[in-house]
């Protein structure tokens, strides 16, 4: 599997990936990282790793292209030319390694069940209503709040409904250590949560143990 990875900070998973993952390179390869933040940490590592880097920089784009922010026309825009970007590659799979921004289309319509990405929660919690309870930019600090012992992270399909996609596996769960901060317990949920997460739904798709196309039709 030809695999892209999309961060905007420090690329936490890639980096287990790399360093923890037996199968990265054997029954998957990254063959490109892309971030939009050109001073993102994780260009560093992805530089002193040989990997090949590309960076549409969404603080200079936007004003550049006289876009505003946050808007759907922007949004298209940005991820169109992001898309011809990375085409050379030949992804198979893009994964979403704490990228910060909404994936759209026409991402969406040309890697259809093709991208993946990782949420610091567990998304088969409902609430009362029957919805995913811990979406969002900060689901952590909600399960804290709400007094859950443990915390999961759960790698899903992305689709146009944020955090709505079909879920493709969960973590072992992580305790939450009594008086811990929500960005503290963040961070460790990235190396004990997110990465094994991610190590073991590249497993499955790469052995053909799970479907992407199937798990989309039937969530």
């Amino acid at each position: 599997m030809r695999i892209i990875a999309f961060f905007s900070g420090g690329a936490s998973a890639l980096v287990y990936l790399a360093k923890h993952d037996p199968n990265f390179g054997k029954k998957y390869k990254v063959v490109c990282a892309f971030t939009d933040k050109k001073h993102a940490e994780g260009i560093l590592f992805v530089n002193e790793s040989g990997l090949p880097l590309e960076c549409l920089d969404a603080p200079d784009y936007f004003p550049a292209h006289n876009l505003k922010p946050g808007t759907p026309e922007a949004r298209t825009q940005y991820f169109r030319e992001a898309s011809a970007i990375i085409k050379p590659f030949n992804a198979d799979l893009l994964i979403l390694c704490g990228f910060m921004r909404i994936v759209t289309e026409p991402l969406l319509s040309e890697y259809p069940n093709r991208i993946l990405n990782v949420h610091p929660a567990d998304l088969t919690v409902l609430d009362e209503s029957g919805r995913r309870k811990y979406v969002g930019a900060d689901p952590v600090t909600l399960a804290l709040a709400a007094g859950e012992k443990s915390t999961r992270s759960t790698v899903h399909l992305v689709t146009a409904e944020v955090d709505g996609g079909p879920i493709v596996t969960v973590s072992n769960p992580l305790e939450v250590e009594p008086g811990i901060g929500p960005k503290t317990h963040q961070a460790k949920m990235k190396w004990a949560c997110d990465g094994p997460a991610y190590a073991k739904a590249l497993e499955m798709i790469a052995d053909g143990a799970i479907s992407l196309d199937n798990l989309a039709k039937n969530p």
